[in-house]
């Protein structure tokens, strides 16, 4: 029985193409510990596929760190902070609300995911997302 679980589990990661960090649905407060931005009321950890990340602006430039200094994109900066998405279960994307920079950052260095706060509009889909069954 253990083995179709986690076959259900797999099955379920497979369609949202997310990998849960944590099973909690944090609050506001939580998130903006965790290096949120006051853009989501709550949501999940997650890595999500950086190439179902829409509502981009056209092409960011170079960029402030939060010491002031300029920075540019280049292939190898780690990225810290996670972006904060909204998802939109019926076209399968992740709405972007704040980390154009971080996206343009994850794409200069090759990277397929993103560590993400993912608002889901329903704890049917908090649960499908977390594959709770």
């Amino acid at each position: 029985m253990q083995h179709l679980r986690k076959f259900i589990c797999y099955s379920l990661n497979e369609s949202t193409n997310i990998q849960t960090l944590s099973q909690k649905i944090y609050n506001q407060a939580e998130m903006i510990k965790m290096g949120g931005n006051y853009h989501l009321q709550h949501g999940i950890l997650a890595m999500i596929p950086v190439e179902k990340v829409d509502g981009l602006d056209p092409e960011p430039g170079d960029w402030h760190d939060d010491e002031g200094t300029t920075r540019n994109f280049r292939a190898g900066t780690k990225i810290e902070k996670p972006i904060e998405v909204w998802y939109d279960e019926l076209n399968d994307k992740y709405m972007l609300y704040d980390g154009n920079h971080r996206i343009k950052q994850a794409k200069t260095n090759g990277d397929t995911y993103i560590k993400a706060f993912v608002q889901a509009n329903s704890k049917a889909l908090y649960n499908k997302l977390l594959n709770r069954l």
